[in-house]
């Protein structure tokens, strides 16, 4: 009887600092999650900004293509109405 008692004791211990380790685990493991999932937060917020500050460059680029194109062709018309 006694026997087992200290066996379920010392199982019990064993249990614990399992667990007490496992916890600890855990917690570091969250601790590097939390880091990690800031810094990819990060990163996309920065690429969010690129994205759009690169389709802001494209518009003004098409715009100023658009632009540049009536030109030619009234100058064009104009050539052909000068000849």
């Amino acid at each position: 009887m006694r026997e087992r008692k200290d066996e379920s004791e010392r199982r019990v211990l064993k249990l614990e600092q399992d667990l007490k380790d496992k916890s600890k685990s855990y917690e570091e493991i969250l601790v590097e999650f939390r880091q990690l999932q800031r810094a990819g937060d990060d990163e996309l917020g920065h690429l969010k900004l690129q994205v759009r500050s690169r389709g802001d460059e494209l518009q003004r680029i098409n715009h100023l293509y658009e632009d540049n194109m009536m030109l030619v062709k009234e100058l064009k018309m104009e050539n052909e109405a000068l000849k």
